[in-house]
């Protein structure tokens, strides 16, 4: 896999050219064997082994049994498809092979290009107009029926009758390509106006990118704008510090001060024994990645002002004394309120003011994909969704501020969604990318707010 260009990696044909040239193989060594006759040998009469071994291979890297990387599994799925091809071809009669040469069986092999085809429509368009329910359980079978329905309908009502279209006149293939033509123009009109649906437009498609930027190295990210000069002010924490950065770099540039950076996303900036969103056994080592960094820029540059954020802690299990607890299972508060001021108790010798933003106010779904249906902006608005933990880490910072004059903990919640509930779109610019993250160009367009509250309690910006 093409690590810098994924999607390149993914789609191109040159990345993909080896399942080709593998099928391809495949293919001319059944036909030179068919041609002689299907002599059998030693090697033939291990077929329904060589298959049966790689149809289990094949079910096992399905699922997490193995962990391989992207490229691995590509390689070994390849070569236990052609395993698996080569032993039906060459021992079709085999028990081994009963249940995939069945009449059902044959029927979904006819299907399955269209079965591709059709899955991805059925997922995303399904999804746009609400019949794809979020549940699992109820969403995966009902991909399955509407899918492979789908695809027995195109193939046997037009597949099927294309190829036996006869095309051995200059005007049967003329009016093969007109036909094919109006059937391509005449569904993608009649998909738009059924779902009212417009093209994406680049800017939606960036906005629902930002902060997908940073890099997944194993330590933060540390970016430095002194190009404001004055004082300095030092940010730090998971995406929800960083979708901050082209706003307050901009509102630095124009107010004079030097902005610093400190983000790892998915790291709480408290100091807590966070275990990763991936894995229930590995530990996020945060302190390392996230706060030991942070630690060292506020000793360099002495900050005059601190910005803490992230993203409400009850998204993250903690492992304590080799227990998981969740945001809902006593013991969480304490040992998060332990964290908070522990983090607390290390910056606050190299800086002036630590002004703690609040959990982001959040949704149920993006907003994002309301807006990108063509919809009116206002119908997408949606009523703040509190989740469990949030008003408890409130509660924890707001009563150390409280005890404690260069502590401040700020809401934003009247800001971003007034009354509670959050436009999904302001002045024109979207607010969210997704159900929790502003959208960089909204959080610029807010900063002369944000440093007015800051201000209101003793930590301008400006």
């Amino acid at each position: 896999m093409n690590s810098g260009n994924e999607t390149s990696a993914y789609f191109n044909t040159i990345a993909r050219a080896y399942q080709l040239i593998a099928g391809a193989t495949l293919a001319a060594i059944m036909l030179k064997w068919n041609q002689l006759g299907k002599p059998t040998n030693a090697l033939t009469r291990l077929a329904p082994l060589v298959g049966a071994g790689s149809l289990t291979l094949l079910l096992l890297v399905s699922t997490s049994l193995i962990s391989l990387g992207p490229w691995q599994v590509g390689v070994v799925g390849v070569m236990a498809t052609v395993g698996i091809l080569w032993g039906i071809s060459t021992a079709e009669n085999s028990r081994v092979f009963t249940p995939l040469t069945t009449r059902s069986a044959r029927s979904l092999g006819n299907w399955s290009y269209s079965i591709y085809l059709w899955h991805w429509p059925v997922i995303v368009l399904g999804g746009l107009i609400g019949i794809i329910p979020e549940f699992w359980g109820y969403r995966v079978p009902l991909v399955l029926v509407l899918t492979i329905g789908l695809a027995a309908a195109t193939y046997n009502f037009f597949e099927r009758p294309v190829l036996n279209i006869s095309l051995t006149t200059a005007r049967a293939r003329k009016i093969a390509v007109a036909i094919g033509l109006v059937a391509t123009i005449g569904t993608a009109l009649m998909c738009l106006a059924i779902l009212r649906v417009p093209v994406a437009s680049a800017n939606l498609i960036n906005t629902a990118a930002q902060g997908q930027q940073e890099s997944d190295g194993p330590t933060a990210d540390v970016l430095i704008d002194s190009s404001g000069g004055g004082k300095t002010v030092l940010v730090v924490g998971d995406s929800h510090a960083n979708f901050w950065r082209q706003g307050f770099t901009a509102y630095a540039q124009e107010k004079g001060f030097t902005v610093v950076f400190v983000t790892k996303l998915s790291c709480p900036w408290m100091d807590i024994p966070a275990i990763t969103p991936q894995s229930q056994d590995t530990l996020f080592n945060c302190q390392e990645r996230l706060w030991d960094p942070a630690i060292a820029a506020a000793k360099e540059f002495t900050p005059a002002v601190t910005v803490l954020a992230s993203r409400s802690v009850r998204s993250r299990d903690l492992l304590v004394d080799g227990k998981i607890i969740s945001a809902d299972q006593p013991g969480w508060v304490d040992v998060v309120a332990a964290g908070t001021q522990k983090a607390l108790d290390q910056i606050v010798p190299f800086t002036n003011k630590i002004v703690i933003i609040e959990p982001m106010p959040e949704t149920t779904t993006s907003m994002l994909d309301c807006l990108s249906t063509g919809a009116e902006p206002a119908s997408c608005d949606q009523a703040v969704d509190v989740k469990t933990g949030t008003q408890e880490f409130e509660t924890i910072t707001r009563a150390i501020a409280a005890n404690n004059l260069n502590v401040l903990s700020v809401s934003l919640d009247d800001l971003i969604c007034p009354d509670g509930v959050c436009p999904a779109e302001v002045n024109g610019i979207a607010t969210h990318r997704d159900n929790q993250h502003l959208t960089w160009d909204y959080a610029e367009a807010i900063m002369p707010q944000v440093d007015a509250l800051f201000a209101k309690q003793g930590a301008p910006l400006s």
